[in-house]
This record gives C-alpha cells, sequence and structure tokens, in this order.
C-alpha cells in the first residue's frame, strides 16, 4: 500500500529534525500538545465526536485518532516553527489502521 504524506501546512522545506539535544517528542512536551483532545470526553467517541491524540512511545511522538469505528497511529518524526511563529508538525500516514485504546486524560 502506497503511504500518504501529509503535512500540517504547506511546503515541506520548513521541516526540519530537531538538534541532537532535543527529540521531537520532547519538543512536544514542551510545548504542551502531548495529551488526548475530544469535543466531549464525556461522550462516546463517533464521526461528530473523534478522538485526537498525541502520544509518545518509546520515544516518539505519534498522532493517533479515532471516530470509533476507525482508529490510526501516525509518527510525527519532524516539528517545527515557521517565520510567523506557528507550530508546524509533520505527519506521516500509513493509511494502515491500528489498534488504539481510547481514553480522554
Amino acid at each position: 500500500m502506497r503511504k500518504l504524506l501529509l503535512l500540517a501546512l504547506l511546503g515541506i522545506a520548513g521541516f526540519v529534525a530537531p538538534s541532537s539535544a532535543e527529540t521531537v517528542a520532547q519538543i512536544a512536551a514542551r510545548w504542551g500538545i502531548v495529551g488526548t483532545g475530544q469535543k466531549d470526553c464525556h461522550a462516546p467517541v463517533g464521526p461528530d465526536n473523534d478522538r485526537q491524540a498525541f502520544a509518545v512511545r518509546e520515544g516518539k511522538l505519534f498522532l493517533e485518532r479515532s471516530t470509533g469505528t476507525s482508529h490510526d497511529s501516525n509518527p510525527v518524526p519532524a516539528v517545527s516553527v515557521n517565520a510567523r511563529g506557528e507550530r508546524e508538525l509533520l505527519v506521516i500516514s500509513t493509511g494502515q489502521p491500528v489498534p488504539w485504546e481510547t481514553r480522554c486524560d
């Protein structure tokens, strides 16, 4: 199956791997984006109430998504801050769903 590359914003030139001093997962934690987000954490996960999480596993950052019937987990190999100060994340989507236990933090 072909891999689909998703970019948070247009252009790959602005994405760089972090220096050896700080990993992508460490940067994400410093930015405060590691954790789970959902429109309503008390309602069931579904198409109108999907759940997204930035999770760290084995020192690497992943974007995990669930709609109740489909789940996927995609690596985030690079993050950057653009000239306007906006945070950009590069997400690699394999298009293959994986098991994922949904929860709210």
